[in-house]
């Protein structure tokens, strides 16, 4: 699905790609996140596992719906992650896009624990 915004006189296309990878860019950027993970299976009943995203896009009434599922690096604070997560992505896509971001949920699938701290 792509979102369409419009002017009098020219129309843009944005592919949900195109969010999903300025999400994975932010993610890249934050040390306090692993990696993305698969959304958990609630939120993805319609995928297999082969086909399932760590990104959910819903458009809802000119504006975005996101869905991230992460994996937190050890020792840091779970809630002050997800919380400067949200605010990193909907400044990004809205920067970027300039598709409003009504909400940015986060799903903290599993923490990492490097090997070098057991």
């Amino acid at each position: 699905m792509d979102i369409n915004t419009k002017s009098t006189q020219t129309s843009l296309n944005i592919s949900e790609d195109v969010i999903r990878t300025i999400a994975n860019e932010v993610i890249k950027e934050i040390s306090s996140i692993y990696s993305l993970s698969n959304l958990p299976a609630k939120l993805s009943l319609l995928t297999t596992p082969a086909t399932a995203k760590p990104v959910k896009i819903e458009f809802v009434s000119d504006s975005a719906h996101i869905d991230l599922g992460i994996i937190v690096n050890m020792n840091y604070k779970i809630k002050d992650v997800a919380e400067h997560l949200q605010i990193a992505i909907k400044d990004a896509i809205q920067d970027m896009t300039g598709i409003t971001v009504s909400k940015v949920n986060i799903y903290v699938t599993s923490v990492h624990v490097n090997s070098d701290n057991k």
